[in-house]
């Protein structure tokens, strides 16, 4: 992976293809969550955040790493750094964009 400069390696198995597949599933993720009003979620508005990525409590490591790429590609394209919170810190008004295993989306065990 490239983009932050720090590389996402996980000692997961014979091939770094795995991690690559973990990540665009930890990813995709935020599509299922959003769905298809994903057209109209307002992410930034005028370089300034109006959401925050959410991670669970006891990350997995693919999904801190998702977390940091999502957050660096945000802020390339638009300025405005999101912030990344665990699920069981105090929330902030504004959009939550949940990744891997979070309760509060649909990919919890709780």
């Amino acid at each position: 992976m490239t983009g932050t400069g720090e590389e996402c390696s996980f000692t997961r198995g014979p091939s770094r293809e795995h991690v690559s597949i973990g990540v665009t599933f930890a990813v995709s993720g935020v599509t299922a969550l959003v769905g298809p009003s994903a057209a109209g979620l307002e992410l930034v508005r005028e370089g300034k955040p109006l959401a925050s990525i959410i991670i669970p409590t006891e990350p997995l490591p693919v999904e801190s790493c998702a977390a940091r790429e999502l957050q660096y590609h945000v802020e390339l394209a638009t300025g405005a750094e999101l912030t990344i919170l665990s699920e069981d810190q105090e929330l902030p008004a504004g959009a939550h964009l949940y990744l891997g295993r979070c309760r509060g989306g649909d990919g919890g065990e709780g």
